[in-house]
């Protein structure tokens, strides 16, 4: 055999063995970044926290959280942010989330079984109903999730005059600037029960909880969940509930 040839032969399959590695490389090359994308995408770990009876503290930030009374609630739920042992169940982790439109560092939720309990910061003030500065209303039906009617102030009904239903909104806060009552006339009924969620822009990712309650003589309240105030429900509020 020629040298001429020899080294043609050579050549080829160097150039065979540099194809081959190519294609491993390049083989190589999308598996990696097939398995990089995933963990490009994934959220930060949780932060590790703290739970001692109605307080959390996150070991990372060095925050800690406050419970919440069950008047408040959030309106949407993100990623979780933080989690920790259940103190009280053993071999269970409770899981802290970030709501919606709001700063994890003054508001975050535990989930529980029946929904989220609200914490926040202990340098953050929680809102009483006037503070709050509702925007607008929903009302349910006593355990139902989707609203049967609106309130909306004038800035939130815009051009709309007929949506505009500040009267209303004002009435509901405005009932709870006396002393209340110690107790209903009777026990509650069984219907005509309902649940007012207030929301704002202050507020944007809480809801502020208001039942509207009818006893068994008939008698009509507004319970406030946060401060557990009860106070007579406003005429032309009932006459609109009931309508």
């Amino acid at each position: 055999m020629s040298v001429k040839k020899s080294n043609a032969k050579t050549n080829v399959k160097l150039k065979e063995a540099l194809g081959i590695l190519g294609v491993l490389l390049i083989t190589f090359g999308i598996i990696y970044v097939i398995l990089l994308i995933p963990s490009c995408g994934k959220d930060k770990a949780p932060h590790k926290a703290k739970k001692e009876w109605a307080k959390v503290t996150d070991t990372e930030t060095g925050i800690t959280y406050v419970e919440c009374p069950d008047g408040y609630g959030p309106t949407a739920i993100g990623d979780v942010v933080m989690e920790c042992a259940d103190p009280e169940r053993e071999g269970k982790t409770l899981e802290f989330y970030e709501i919606a439109y709001t700063d994890t560092s003054k508001f975050i939720a535990l989930k529980e079984a029946g929904g989220y309990t609200v914490y926040r910061a202990e340098d953050v003030a929680a809102p009483n109903i006037k503070s709050f500065n509702t925007g607008t209303a929903k009302l349910y039906m006593a355990g139902a999730s989707v609203p049967i009617d609106y309130f909306y102030t004038a800035e939130a009904a815009g051009d709309d005059a007929e949506a505009n239903g500040s009267k209303y909104i004002n009435m509901i806060t405005d009932a709870f600037n006396g002393s209340g009552v110690s107790s209903a006339t009777g026990d509650w009924g069984d219907k005509n029960n309902y649940s007012i969620w207030l929301s704002s822009k202050e507020y944007a990712g809480l809801y502020y909880k208001v039942e509207f309650k009818i006893d068994e003589n008939g008698a009509e309240y507004l319970y406030d969940r946060v401060t557990e105030k009860l106070v007579k429900a406003p005429k032309a509020l009932v006459a609109r509930i009931a309508a």
